[in-house]
């Protein structure tokens, strides 16, 4: 990845603006259908997640901090991340904190016949977040890929970038 790619991609994660992170060329997501929330059941009351981006499919998801400002803990965000399956299938959920010094990104593989995976990238403010961005270009799309691309091959994108050990063990990679 370029200097000047990797430049544009960070200033997208440092102001936490991930709609034009995912909808930027260099990355090539779609720009949901139905823009808006998605209001899911948590604990007997509900939270707003922000939809994103899509991609054939799958979603990106932003969601808010709790109450005090912070990030779900990891059993919060895997209670958030079971509630949000039945409404979006294939997602990625990205948490943030109110002062906006940290992120973390949450993707869940699913195989038939393989326990559950929770897969999570974190980006903090000051770091150099090299993995995190790494990942991103490893998760984008090109213009020639469109086409021929479906949800399955955005799946396997994840998978491929996001749960390596899963993509040698199985024959994805």
């Amino acid at each position: 990845m370029n200097r000047p790619k990797r430049d544009r991609i960070r200033r997208y994660l440092e102001a936490f603006d991930f709609a034009g992170l995912f909808t930027d060329p260099e990355i090539g997501w779609d720009w949901p259908e139905t823009k808006g929330e998605l209001r899911v059941p948590t604990k007997g009351d509900f939270i707003n997640l922000d939809v994103i981006a899509d991609k054939r499919g799958v979603k990106v998801l932003q969601v808010p901090p709790n109450s005090d400002g912070a990030i779900a803990t990891s059993d919060e965000r895997k209670a958030i991340e079971k509630a949000v399956t039945p409404l979006a299938t294939e997602h990625v959920l990205i948490f943030t904190d109110t002062t906006k010094t940290r992120q973390i990104w949450l993707w869940t593989s699913r195989l038939p016949g393989k326990p559950i995976s929770y897969r999570e990238l974190t980006w903090e403010k000051g770091k150099s977040n090299d993995l995190l961005l790494q990942k991103l270009f490893s998760i984008s799309f090109t213009i020639s890929e469109e086409e021929s691309l479906d949800i399955t091959g955005v799946v396997e994108r994840l998978r491929d970038a996001l749960a390596p050990d899963y993509a040698q063990i199985d024959g994805f990679a």
